[in-house]
C-alpha cells in the first residue's frame, strides 16, 4: 500500500517556469545559472506558502543538475533524481525553527569544508532562518562571507526584520510576493482536472481567496473539501467546511445600514444568531465588503480584479450610494464591533446596539459621525450668512405653513416685494441641500464643483448664484455650464424656476473720507511736539 502524498507535495513545482507568480526572482536565477554567475549565499524572504523552499530546493538541483536545460534541472539525470528522492548527502535542508542552537551552525562550519561526494555544489538550504539565537547567527558569518567555493547557502524567512542586517550584507535577497486570487484560482483549477474532481468555479474561487495569498493553503484547502466530500463540490459545501458566512446575509446588512433601516439590520443580527453563524467572520466578510467599495470610490478600480461577478455589481452600488467619510465611519465601527465582541459577556446585545447606531445617526456618538454632523451644520450657518434675505424668506414660509390665510398674505408679500414665491419650497430645499447638490456635480463635473466653492446663494427673482470681482473667471464657467447645473437643481431639489449668474461689483470708497487735515491735527493731540507732513 502506497504512502499517501499531500497536494501541495505531489504538485510541488520542479522547474523555474512552474513557480506560480515570482516570474521576477525566477527570471533572475535561471539568468545567473545559464551565464555559471550563481552567488555563494542567498535569502529569500516572503509571507508563508508562496515558493520560497520550492525555488531553493529547484536552484540546488539547477546548479548541480548534469544535463540542465536553459537554466532549469533536467530532473532525470541522476543528480537531479538522487536529489528529488532525498538520497544525497550534499543537500542538505535544515529547519532552523529545531536548530537554534550555536552548536547546530558549528557542525555547519565543520562540515562545509568538506567537498561534495557526489554533486558539483554542496548546498544548505536554512528554513526560518530568523528562529536562529544571536550567538548561531554570529557562528554562521564567517562561513557566509568567505565560504568554500564549492558551498552555497539558501536562507528563507518569512520575518525578515529578524534576520541581522550583517546576514543580510552577505546575501543576495529576493522578496516573495503574495499570490493573487486570480493566480490560484488558476493553479487550482488546473490540478482539479488533472486529478478529476467535481467542484464548483465560485467553490474554487472562495477557495482562492480564503489562502490569503498563500498557494500551499489553497491546496490543503482543496484537499480537505476532498477528503470530506464523496460527490460534487459545492460553493455551499466549502463554505460551511471553512465556517465562511453566507454572503447574501452579509449584503442584506450592509443595505440595512445604506437604507437607515434598523427595524432590518436588526432582523440579520437574530438571524445571525439563530443560524450560528462566526460573529467576528460575519464582521470581517462585511469589512472587506465595505473596504473594497471605499477603495472603488477613491478610484482603485484593481479591486474589483479578485471579486466574484454578484460581488462587483453589489460592491459597485455601495461605492456610489455612500460618500468616502461615512465608509470610513462604518469600517471603523465594524472593526471596533470585532474587537469589543472578544471580552463582552453579551455579544449579541453589543452587536444590536452597534448596528442600531449605524442605521440611525442620531444614536451614533462616534467622532467622525459626530464631525459629520458639525461639517453639515457649519454649511448651513455660511449658507444663512452669506444669504439672510433668503433664510428670512424659508422662516417666513415654514411659520406661515400653520395657517393658510398667513400663507396667503405671505406670498402676497413676497411678491410685492419682487421675491419669485413659486419657487419658496425650493430656497429651503436648496439652501438645507446645496452641500448634496455639489456633491452631485462633483462627482459628474468635478471642475465645477471647484468652480461653486467660491459662490454664494441669493434669491431674488429666482436663484442667483453670486460670485466676488477676482472670482469672474468663475462665473464665466458657471455661464457656459448653465442648463448642466439647471439639470441639477431639478435632479435632487425639484427646482424648475430662474437661474442667473451674477459678479458682485466692487464697493465704491465712502464720500466722507477723512481728509488730510483732520489728520494732521489727531496725530499733533497725540505728538505735540512733532512736526507732522503728510508726502504725496
Amino acid at each position: 500500500m502506497s504512502m499517501h502524498i499531500a497536494l501541495y507535495r505531489k504538485y510541488r513545482p520542479k522547474v523555474f517556469e512552474d513557480v506560480v507568480a515570482q516570474e521576477h526572482i525566477t527570471k533572475t536565477l535561471k539568468n545567473q545559472i545559464k551565464q555559471d554567475k550563481v552567488a555563494h549565499a542567498y535569502i529569500f524572504c516572503g509571507p508563508r506558502g508562496t515558493g520560497k523552499t520550492t525555488t531553493a530546493k529547484i536552484m540546488s538541483r539547477a546548479v548541480n543538475c548534469l544535463n540542465p536545460k536553459d537554466g532549469n534541472p533536467c530532473n532525470e539525470c541522476e543528480v537531479c533524481r538522487s536529489i528529488l528522492d532525498e538520497k544525497t548527502l550534499d543537500v542538505l535542508e535544515i529547519d532552523a525553527a529545531s536548530n537554534t542552537s550555536v552548536n547546530d551552525v558549528r557542525q555547519i562550519r565543520d562540515e562545509v569544508r568538506y567537498p561534495p561526494s557526489m554533486c558539483k555544489k554542496k548546498v544548505y538550504i536554512i528554513d526560518e532562518v530568523h528562529m536562529l539565537s544571536t550567538g548561531a547567527f554570529n557562528a554562521l558569518l564567517k562561513t557566509l562571507e568567505e565560504p568554500p567555493s564549492h558551498a552555497l547557502f539558501i536562507l528563507a524567512t518569512t520575518d525578515i526584520q529578524k534576520v541581522p542586517a550583517t546576514i543580510l550584507s552577505r546575501c543576495q535577497r529576493f522578496d516573495f510576493k503574495r499570490i493573487s486570487v486570480k493566480d490560484i484560482y488558476e493553479r487550482l483549477k488546473k490540478i482539479v482536472q488533472m486529478e478529476n474532481i467535481s467542484i464548483d468555479d465560485n467553490a474554487l474561487y472562495l477557495i482562492s481567496q480564503k489562502a490569503e495569498g498563500a498557494l500551499r493553503d489553497a491546496l490543503t484547502i482543496l484537499e480537505r473539501c476532498i477528503n470530506t466530500s464523496d460527490e460534487h463540490i459545492t460553493y455551499k459545501f466549502v463554505a460551511n467546511l471553512l465556517g465562511v458566512t453566507s454572503t447574501e446575509i452579509v449584503k442584506e446588512f450592509i443595505a440595512s445600514i445604506v437604507e437607515n433601516d434598523s427595524n432590518k439590520g436588526l432582523k440579520v443580527v437574530n438571524r445571525l444568531w439563530d443560524e450560528g453563524m462566526d460573529v467576528n467572520t460575519f464582521l470581517e466578510e462585511a469589512v472587506k465588503l465595505l473596504r473594497s467599495a471605499l477603495i472603488l470610490r477613491l478610484g482603485a478600480k484593481d479591486v474589483l480584479v479578485d471579486m466574484l461577478e454578484s460581488d462587483k455589481d453589489f460592491v459597485m452600488n455601495i461605492s456610489n450610494l455612500i460618500d468616502s467619510n461615512r465608509l470610513v465611519s462604518i469600517i471603523k465601527m465594524l472593526i471596533d464591533t470585532a474587537n469589543q465582541v472578544r471580552w463582552t459577556r453579551f455579544p449579541k446585545v453589543l452587536l444590536e446596539i452597534n448596528t442600531i447606531k449605524l442605521c440611525d445617526s442620531q444614536f451614533d456618538t462616534s467622532f467622525e459621525t459626530l464631525i459629520e454632523r458639525v461639517r453639515k451644520l457649519e454649511t448651513r450657518l455660511s449658507q444663512i450668512a452669506e444669504n439672510p434675505k433668503a433664510f428670512e424668506a424659508v422662516k417666513l414660509d415654514k411659520a406661515s405653513s400653520t395657517k393658510q390665510e398667513q400663507k396667503t398674505a405671505h406670498t402676497a408679500d413676497k411678491s410685492a416685494e419682487g421675491v419669485d414665491s413659486s419657487a419658496s419650497f425650493s430656497w429651503s430645499e436648496i439652501l438645507s441641500r446645496w452641500q448634496e447638490i455639489k456633491e452631485a456635480i462633483k462627482e459628474e463635473k468635478p471642475g465645477l464643483s471647484h468652480v461653486l466653492q467660491n459662490a454664494s446663494l441669493r434669491f431674488e427673482n429666482g436663484v442667483k448664484v453670486c460670485f466676488k470681482q477676482e472670482d469672474s473667471v468663475f462665473a464665466d464657467v458657471l455661464s457656459r455650464n448653465i442648463e448642466y447645473f439647471k439639470s441639477v437643481l431639478k435632479r435632487i431639489v425639484g427646482y424648475e424656476g430662474e437661474v442667473s449668474v451674477e459678479v458682485e461689483k466692487e464697493k465704491p470708497l465712502k464720500e466722507d473720507a477723512v481728509s488730510d487735515q483732520e489728520i494732521i491735527n489727531k496725530l499733533k493731540d497725540i505728538f505735540p511736539d512733532t512736526e507732522i507732513t503728510i508726502k504725496e
